[in-house]
């Protein structure tokens, strides 16, 4: 199966012999509905990061008028041991479809570096790698004046969503945010989770009777009385990775500080739901996430078409 950032995929072979470098494609399963659509072609980057580490990024721009500032959505992977790269993700072609650009990047935690870069986030969730991602975010702003910093956006799920949970904890820059199968509470996720009691193997420094302080402090809903940027909660009720209490008890908190907060549950869903859940849900999903930007950041198109298909423009490519 051979993708790239415009196309999902097709099945293609590679000759061994002297033309081993050549992949020849035997399916055209998506050509038909992909050269009717315009699509947008990520720009990498590369910056350094909190300890002067080369981190790399990608943005994509939007179709947008010339000179044209438009709002920016800085979508953060999970794991944290996961790395975005060269492939199609239809959520950021959406977004740029509605009018947004994308951020997205692969800080200190992304495999495909080195098991330095990649065991760098043991012991300092929330550390260095929220440094990491802000660097990537001011980068992308000095480098793409297109991308209007004053309407920012930040989304993210799993790790990505602890992130984005820690985020908007620690900085009023975004202006609305989307966290998926998310963490708030290390502390409860701990035991409540098929896989969090083993974090104090090697990603945590114990376990949590052993170092109370670090789960607490390392755990988004301490810092609720800052979180102030308007939040969507996403959670899947059969989510046995981030269980779904982890979205309560932030949604909860939100609620009691006055922070405009949503909270959406996808009944018999899972932690994968963004991908093999209900193509309903997954559909429901994409809505709330464009109808939550739309709101808050205000972007240039009419919001109402933000679920809408990227819109057709035959043979076209956005590039910046």
């Amino acid at each position: 199966m051979e993708s790239d950032p415009l196309s999902p995929g097709e099945v293609a072979i590679r000759d061994l012999g002297r033309d081993a470098e050549t992949l020849r494609r035997l399916t055209d399963w998506n050509g038909p509905l992909l050269r009717s659509i315009a699509l947008a072609v990520p720009k990498r980057f590369q910056f350094s990061g909190a300890d002067g580490w080369p981190v790399e990024g990608w943005v994509i721009r939007p179709p947008a008028a010339p000179g044209a500032r438009v709002p920016a959505v800085l979508e953060i992977h999970g794991g944290p041991h996961a790395a975005y790269g060269h492939a199609f993700f239809h959520e950021f072609q959406l977004l740029a479809a509605a009018g947004y650009g994308v951020i997205y990047m692969n800080p200190r935690g992304s495999q495909e570096y080195g098991q330095t870069f990649t065991a760098a986030t043991r012991h300092d969730w929330g550390g260095k790698d929220y440094e990491d991602l802000m660097r990537g975010v001011d980068q992308a702003l000095a480098a793409y004046e297109w991308i209007d910093p004053d309407r920012l956006g930040v989304a993210g799920g799993s790790y990505g969503g602890f992130m984005t949970n820690w985020v908007v904890g620690h900085t009023q820059r975004f202006k609305a945010a989307v966290t998926m199968r998310s963490i708030s509470n290390a502390y409860s996720q701990w035991g409540t989770s098929d896989l969090a009691y083993q974090k104090g193997f090697w990603e945590y420094p114990g376990d949590p009777w052993e170092s109370p302080k670090f789960y607490l402090d390392r755990s988004p809903i301490t810092y609720a009385p800052q979180m102030r940027t308007p939040l969507l909660i996403l959670h899947s009720e059969n989510d046995l990775r981030c269980p779904i209490e982890q979205g309560e008890q932030l949604f909860v908190a939100l609620k009691k500080q006055g922070t405009p907060t949503l909270f959406v549950r996808f009944p018999g869903e899972s932690h994968d739901l963004s991908r093999n859940g209900q193509p309903k849900h997954r559909l429901e999903r994409l809505r709330h996430i464009m109808s939550w930007f739309g709101t808050h950041l205000a972007p240039p198109r009419d919001a109402g078409a933000a679920a809408a298909p990227p819109r057709r423009r035959e043979g076209a490519l956005a590039d910046d």
